[in-house]
């Protein structure tokens, strides 16, 4: 009996139609993959950043499709707050350059690099050179970094002490007298400023004497520091008798003139002045021993050699009247009025400035003035009193003669009645 062909015809239709299926099905998947690489976001990893600190915010774009991943590509130590956030929070390490990659997932996937930079936002800054006239302390003023840390040594200057290093405030000390050169280093930046310190010695101190050696009533200069106002009555220049420190010495010390730096003054004595005297530093004239400052200067006060010019100890009269006539006895020196020069010296306690006014000289008398430290056979010289003095007020003569300067009265001064 002869077969059917329908088996057959069914078989082969039921083969076309699952194969028009699974075409169909796969034009569907292709089609929805090539709807979504369509549709993916090219990334940008935003511009590239110079950051002072040690935070910033990335600046990623948002994806229109797929998802977005921070990643660190080089630098250590930085951390993403949120990998998957356009705009995470990123922290590094100052002084580190990292870049990071924003990727967005797609067909195919997208990627962008950025660069950011961490850098020292502190520039050192030691702060103002500092002159210290109170104590031996102070405080630093450096800058504080805003970013990293910061740290003092000390240059130059010795017995200096840093209380607290890296504190750019710290406590600083040292001696007074002396000055010192701080270094602010700023560790991030890698930049250093430096400070001077000194600690102002406002002490006053006795430098050097011109002279070592002076007869009663020369003058001397005495250099130093710190000199100040001295007072009515009072030379602020104390001596000590070195042979007998504990005994009257009848021997003391008249200033003529003064600044900060520089005194001159006039060694004056009675009989039992010769010898070899300390000379001390007093604000006051009438200072407590704890407040007088010694020095290491030594003035010997020495009997006239022969020949050596030199004045009397008295006057003729201690108190004088304007325009009248007055005197005094030299020794050694010339009878001719012309090779003399007098000098009535006003002296200002307060400002320490000396105001010298010209004296006309009448004459010389050979062998006329006797008595006194120095003993008979002096010369008188004659002079008249300016009438430009103030009555009421004392003032010191001085004499010139030739390369010697001297004082007259080394007791007394002049009084004008």
């Amino acid at each position: 009996m002869k077969k059917e062909p329908f088996p057959s015809i069914i078989l082969v239709m039921q083969k076309v139609l699952t194969l028009i299926i699974v075409s169909a099905l796969l034009f569907a998947v292709a089609c929805k993959k090539e709807e979504t690489c369509r549709a993916a976001s090219t990334a940008n990893a935003g511009p590239d950043q110079g950051v002072s600190g040690t935070s910033t915010t990335l600046a990623g774009n948002k994806p229109d499709s797929g998802t977005g991943t921070w990643s660190i590509v080089s630098g250590a130590g930085g951390t993403i707050a949120d990998a998957s956030s356009s705009s995470s929070k990123f922290n590094g390490a100052i002084g580190t350059t990292y870049e990071l990659k924003w990727a967005i997932t797609g067909c195919p996937t997208s990627e962008d690099i950025v660069k950011i930079v961490f850098a020292c936002a502190s520039i050192a800054n030691a702060g103002p050179d500092q002159n210290v006239s109170s104590g031996v302390t102070t405080a630093l003023a450096a800058n504080a970094a805003a970013s990293g840390s910061g740290v003092w040594n000390i240059v130059s200057g010795t017995g200096g002490n840093i209380a607290t290093p890296s504190s750019p405030t710290s406590q600083f000390s040292g001696v007074l007298g002396s000055t010192y050169v701080l270094r602010w280093t700023v560790a991030c930046s890698s930049t250093q400023d430096d400070v001077s310190i000194t600690f102002v010695n406002t002490n006053p101190q006795l430098i050097s004497v011109d002279k070592t050696s002076v007869i009663n009533g020369e003058i001397i200069t005495i250099t130093g520091l710190n000199f100040s106002a001295n007072f009515n009555g009072g030379s602020q220049i104390a001596i000590v008798k070195n042979e007998e420190p504990n005994k009257d010495t009848q021997a003391f010390i008249e200033i003529i003139s003064r600044t900060a730096t520089e005194i001159k003054a006039v060694m004056k004595g009675l009989d039992g002045a010769l010898g070899s005297y300390q000379l001390l530093y007093r604000k006051k004239p009438d200072a407590n021993p704890e407040k007088v400052f010694p020095s290491n200067l030594t003035v010997s006060v020495t009997s006239p050699a022969v020949n050596q010019f030199f004045t009397s100890s008295v006057y003729t009269l201690n108190q004088v009247t304007l325009g009248k006539e007055a005197s005094f006895g030299v020794k050694n020196g010339s009878l001719i009025a012309s090779d003399y020069a007098v000098k009535i010296i006003d002296y200002n306690f307060v400002t320490g400035i000396s105001n010298e006014i010209t004296a006309k000289i009448n004459g010389v008398t050979a062998n006329d003035f006797s008595g006194g430290f120095l003993g008979s056979g002096m010369d008188r010289i004659v002079f008249t009193v300016p009438a430009s003095l103030v009555v009421g007020n004392t003032y010191y003569v001085k004499v010139t003669y030739g390369a010697n300067t001297l004082f007259v009265g080394w007791n007394e001064l002049l009084i004008v009645q």
